[in-house]
């Protein structure tokens, strides 16, 4: 496994209510993940990254925002954000 991630989904608690979604397009600096596992620490994944580009989806919910967020795109291709650019 790279330790470059692919693209981020990172979610936020609204203070008014509801969440926000953002999936990174961009990634800036030097995004890199370490997994780590152990029985005394348990598992844990550290992370830093910037976005640049980035896909903001508002909902009521985790749930809503992730389903907003995967009926217009799905990870994989050369450029998985395209189908979500104005023409």
């Amino acid at each position: 496994m790279s330790d470059r991630p692919d693209w981020l989904i990172i979610g936020q608690q609204m203070p008014t209510g509801g969440v926000v979604v953002f999936a990174s397009k961009t990634m800036t600096g030097q995004a890199h993940i370490r997994e780590e596992s152990s029985a005394r620490r348990g598992q844990s994944i550290d992370f830093s990254v910037g976005m640049r580009d980035y896909l903001k989806v508002e909902a009521d919910t985790y749930p809503h925002a992730l389903a907003d967020l995967f009926e217009q795109w799905a990870p994989g291709g050369a450029d998985p954000f395209k189908a979500l650019e104005a023409p």
